[in-house]
């Protein structure tokens, strides 16, 4: 899928669409968190499958551009939660997302969330994978902070205690330092009242600033596959980012 597709909107997705696909997205959710701990009789099991196969056959052909920019131009500090529509971890679109929802407040990017079955690790635990996952996207929230935009270089997180299932949890991170585009961040996950994770990472301040994207960076994924660039690198490939 191309850049353009990945930072614009489709213009004549209107408002009511839009509500319809949330509303979508929604039902497709608790789905999910139904069909991880389904235990049905087997013509139930076969009317479902019939549905839901039926419903995949009716999406697919209006599946394959995203009528939402999946990284919006226009950063809105109001609502930070559509910074990211299709994020696994915050995106109102994409049902995998428990979702978390996002607060920039206090010098502190903020999350808020409760996970449900479709994410346990241990008995009545959060997925230790689900919990780094969340880390970075709420740390790279932090980079809007200081009007930064960058990917991880590293990311390592400090499991205190078992996170829980159903139980309302907060995430907190901040700035702790800039060196140059190295942004470092800290954070600190709390389920009542007590640390259960805490988390550091590095964000790269480099070629996504402020939420746009470099002309160069459109005009190089239009002559991909042209043979007009000696450059064989996607303009977001990991290798163009650096930490020095």
């Amino acid at each position: 899928m191309g850049i353009a597709n990945y930072f614009d909107s489709d213009p004549n997705f209107t408002a009511v669409q839009e509500t319809e696909l949330v509303r979508l997205t929604k039902a497709l959710r608790q789905l999910i968190d139904h069909t991880v701990k389904l235990n049905a009789p087997l013509e139930t099991l076969s009317q479902l499958a019939d549905t839901a196969e039926s419903m995949a056959a009716t999406m697919q052909p209006y599946s394959g551009v995203r009528p939402i920019a999946a990284h919006n131009k226009h950063f809105r500090p109001d609502d930070v939660n559509w910074s990211g529509p299709y994020s696994p971890v915050a995106g109102r679109c994409n049902p995998l997302s428990p979702p978390i929802q996002m607060v920039l407040r206090e010098e502190k990017a903020i999350g808020t969330v409760t996970f449900g079955d479709a994410y346990e690790g241990p008995p009545n635990c959060v997925h230790g994978g689900m919990v780094a996952l969340t880390w970075d996207h709420v740390m790279a929230l932090a980079n809007m902070l200081i009007n930064a935009r960058g990917p991880t270089a590293w990311l390592h997180v400090d499991y205190k205690k078992p996170t829980p299932l159903y139980a309302p949890l907060r995430f907190e991170a901040w700035i702790d330092k800039v060196e140059g585009k190295k942004i470092f961040i800290k954070g600190a996950c709390y389920a009542n009242n007590e640390i259960v994770t805490e988390a550091s990472g590095l964000f790269i301040n480099t070629v996504i600033k402020n939420i746009g994207v470099e002309e160069e960076m459109l005009r190089q994924d239009m002559l991909r596959g042209t043979g007009e660039n000696s450059d064989d690198r996607h303009p977001l490939h990991p290798s163009r980012f650096t930490a020095d």
